[in-house]
C-alpha cells in the first residue's frame, strides 16, 4: 500500500465542497483550500486542549476512515472507525534511500543559488509519487517527516564531502562539490531520474553499534570507482572541456580526488581500525583539508559551471546510449 487514492478523492471532494472562497479573492485551488483549513485547525488546536496532533497517520487510517453522506443525500462527513475502511501504512522512508536522488537533483533540477528551503520544497515536490502517508505526517517537531529525513541525507552528503561544507553554505544551500558532481554524473548512468528505490528493493546498509557513518550501497560504490585515477583523469577532462588549463588542473585535482576516495573507502570496511587509516575524526579533517585543495585551484563558482556541464555531459550521454540501442 502507497496512497489509498479512492479515500483521497473522496477528501479532496470534502475540502471542495467545505471550504468556499468567494469570487474577487485570491487562490480557488485544492492547495489554497488546504492552506485555510490548516490556519483553522490552528485556531481552534488550544480550544481543544491540546498543543499538537497525538493522532498517527498509521493509527487514522488503520482505524478506518472514509467520507460519507450525512444521511439520505446529506453533506459529505468524516467517519473516523468506518468498518471497511481500514488501511495498512508502509514505514517512512529512510535517510539512505534519499541519497542517490538527491544527488541527481542537485545535479539536474536545481536553480544555481537556491537556498536550501527552496531545494528541500523541490526536491520533494519530485519524489512525491514515491513517498507514502507516514511520510508526509507532521512529527512532534512540527515539520513533515520526509523534510526531516531528506535534511538527514543530506547531512550525509556534506559528512563525506559531496556537498560543500563552509561557514558560508552549511545552513543555506546544498551545493555539490567537485566529488559530488563527479558521483552525481556516475549515478546518472544508471538512474535516470531522481526516483526512489521501489518498496522492497532497496540495499539495506549494515551499521555496527558506533560504527561508522554510511551512505547508500550504489553512492559508496560509486565513489570507491574513483579510487582508480585515471577513471578521475577521464571525467575530468570531459568536466573541464576547453578550460586553457585543463591539463595542469587534471593533473593537480586527479591524484587529490583519488587519495580521498582511498580515505573513504579504508574507513566503511573497517580498516579504520587498523594504524594508519582514518577514524572518523581524522576523516572528517581529511575531508576539510581536500576541499581547500580543490577550491585553491578550482574556486566555487567554476565548480557551479561544472555541476551545469555535467548535466549536459549527462544528457549527451543518453542520447548516445539511446542511439546505440
Amino acid at each position: 500500500m502507497t496512497w489509498p487514492e479512492p479515500l483521497l478523492h473522496d477528501l479532496e471532494r470534502l475540502v471542495e465542497d467545505l471550504v468556499v472562497v468567494e469570487p474577487g479573492t485570491d487562490g480557488h485551488d485544492l492547495a489554497t483550500k488546504l492552506d485555510i483549513l490548516e490556519r483553522v485547525v490552528e485556531l481552534l488546536r488550544l480550544r481543544g486542549g491540546r498543543v499538537r496532533n497525538e493522532r498517527s497517520v498509521g493509527a487514522l487510517l488503520g482505524g478506518g476512515l472514509a467520507v460519507q453522506h450525512n444521511g439520505s443525500g446529506g453533506a459529505l462527513r468524516i467517519v473516523v472507525g468506518a468498518s471497511g475502511s481500514r488501511y495498512g501504512v508502509d514505514k517512512p522512508r529512510t535517510p539512505d534511500e534519499l541519497h542517490v536522488p538527491l544527488l541527481l537533483y542537485l545535479l539536474r533540477d536545481r536553480n544555481a543559488g537556491e537556498r536550501i528551503g527552496d531545494d528541500l520544497q523541490h526536491f520533494i515536490l519530485s519524489i512525491v509519487n514515491d513517498l507514502g502517508p507516514a511520510d508526509v505526517e507532521t512529527t512532534e517537531t512540527g515539520v513533515m517527516r520526509i523534510a526531516t529525513t531528506t535534511r538527514m541525507a543530506a547531512r550525509a552528503l556534506r559528512h563525506f564531502g559531496l556537498i560543500r561544507d563552509s561557514d558560508e553554505t552549511r545552513t543555506k544551500t546544498w551545493d555539490l562539490t567537485l566529488l559530488g558532481i563527479l558521483c552525481a554524473l556516475d549515478l546518472g548512468e544508471w538512474h535516470p531520474a531522481p526516483r526512489l528505490p521501489k518498496r522492497g528493493e532497496r540495499t539495506p546498509i549494515v551499521r555496527k553499534r558506533g560504527g561508522p557513518e554510511r551512505l547508500a550501497f550504489s553512492v559508496e560504490q560509486s565513489i570507491e570507482s574513483f579510487v582508480d585515477e585515471r577513471r578521475v583523469r577521464e571525467e575530468l577532462f570531459s568536466l573541464l572541456g576547453d578550460h586553457p588549463d585543463r591539463g595542469a588542473l587534471v593533473d593537480t585535482v586527479a591524484p587529490v580526488v583519488a587519495a580521498r576516495c582511498r580515505d573513504f573507502q579504508e574507513y566503511w570496511h573497517g580498516s579504520h581500525e587498523r594504524d594508519g587509516a582514518p577514524d572518523a575524526e581524522a576523516l572528517q579533517g581529511h575531508v576539510r583539508a581536500f576541499h581547500h585543495r580543490i577550491e585553491a585551484v578550482i574556486p566555487p563558482s567554476r565548480v557551479a559551471t561544472l555541476a551545469a556541464r555535467a548535466f549536459s555531459l549527462k544528457l549527451e550521454r543518453e542520447g548516445v546510449r539511446d542511439r546505440v540501442e
